[in-house]
């Protein structure tokens, strides 16, 4: 039997349209509201940016972020929803229904064949959106990134991590590979595939080879590690 490639878009789509109507509650319950703390650690991250400015949430989910990102700054005129899970964007849309605001935007593409306009963001974020990269798409990612923001424009990404400094490291990929999967079923009767969320955090680690593609792409980057690294981000600027 043919070993499944778990970072091709097809298989990363059919996965997030199967834990799509679960997927923020059933993080949140799991991590004990920590995902909801990290998003607001990740916008808050987005230091300098403009007054009435426009920008793409990468790998959006169901809009997770943005009544927090209205709310730190609601000057925003237009925000874009991306994401390759028409499942994910369906939820994003019922999301943007929720705010009542008339700012957001979607597109269903896969983040590497988008048609951006180049240099036209003032701000890019990204939350729980990247763990399923290779370091080479991280890479392109980077490219991206770089490509899209406006010069002066500031971007923010957090993600879930394996912390393999931390003396419960082990403890902590048990919980995310096995613990989670049994809590999605107890509290909603199924799993749907979580315990691959597991997987590749494993595989991810974490952002720091974002970090350094980032950097190389010539952008200001700062580095963060958050609760003894279970998860870490990255933010700046493109000069």
């Amino acid at each position: 039997m043919t070993k499944k490639n778990i970072h091709d878009s097809e298989y990363v789509r059919d996965l997030f349209d199967r834990v799509a109507n679960t997927y923020g509650y059933t993080n949140y319950l799991a991590s004990f509201g920590f995902t909801e703390r990290w998003r607001k650690q990740c916008i808050s991250k987005l230091r300098g940016l403009s007054q009435y400015a426009s920008g793409y949430d990468l790998m959006c989910g169901r809009g997770e972020t943005w009544a927090s990102l209205l709310s730190l700054h609601p000057t925003i005129v237009s925000l874009t929803g991306l994401d390759i899970s028409p499942e994910m964007i369906k939820g994003s849309k019922a999301q943007a229904d929720k705010i009542n605001s008339q700012k957001f935007k979607f597109m269903e593409v896969d983040v590497f064949r988008n048609n951006i306009p180049s240099a036209t963001a003032d701000f890019v974020i990204s939350s729980f959106g990247i763990k399923t990269f290779t370091v080479e798409q991280q890479e392109a990612l980077a490219a991206e990134v770089y490509r899209i923001l406006k010069p002066g424009g500031v971007f923010s990404f957090v993600e879930v991590s394996h912390p393999k400094d931390w003396v419960f490291s082990w403890l902590y990929m048990f919980y995310l590979k096995k613990v989670m999967p049994v809590i999605e079923k107890l509290f909603l009767g199924y799993s749907y595939g979580y315990g691959a969320i597991g997987t590749y955090v494993a595989e991810f680690v974490d952002c720091k080879h974002f970090y350094t593609y980032l950097q190389a792409q010539g952008l200001q980057a700062e580095y963060h590690k958050l609760f003894f690294g279970c998860a870490s981000g990255v933010s700046g600027t493109k000069a």
